[in-house]
């Protein structure tokens, strides 16, 4: 069994040994822009790609699914993302977002679960959805061609419950 993330397209590829596999969809996130105080797109309440076009953006590091799946995504609304800060810490981004006035992408649990949070109550950024939507997902996965385990297929199932009654 494995916890795996993968982006929607057009943003993201499926690769072959996707298909290799059974996905059970566990979390959905959105892509978000925190914004820093005295930024022109600051308190916006969603942001669209082309508006993002020209500034300083800061994100996970490259070979990161949300990197790739934000440069995508610009790629896609016709600019190259002027990417000046990556990072595989969220703290130093949202650090270079707030002490830099860089636009973060994130995930939106990134900035609800973290420090980010604090920003937001603080008045120091504000979080937008950028719009149309680009998500990602978590699945419960594992190969269709191997038999699970006892333990893994009573998990499995426990799983499968688990999301019936509440997902």
């Amino acid at each position: 069994l494995a916890c795996l993330r993968d982006g929607n397209p057009p943003f993201s590829t499926v690769s072959a040994a996707d298909e290799q596999l059974v996905k059970i969809p566990y979390q959905r996130d959105r892509v978000v822009a925190v914004i820093p105080q005295g930024h022109p797109l600051f308190g916006k309440e969603s942001v669209t790609l082309p508006q993002l076009k020209g500034h300083r953006l800061c994100m996970l590091k490259e070979g990161t699914l949300l990197y790739e799946i934000c440069v995508r995504a610009c790629q896609a609304a016709d600019f190259v993302p002027n990417i000046f800060f990556e990072s595989h810490r969220i703290g130093n981004i949202l650090d270079m977002c707030r002490q830099g006035g860089c636009v973060a992408l994130l995930l939106d649990h990134h900035v609800y679960d973290n420090s980010a949070a604090q920003l937001v109550r603080d008045g120091s950024a504000s979080v937008a959805p950028v719009d149309p939507e680009i998500s990602t997902s978590v699945s419960l996965s594992y190969l269709k061609k191997v038999s699970l385990s006892l333990p893994a297929k009573e998990f499995f199932d426990f799983f499968l419950e688990e999301e019936s009654q509440y997902g």
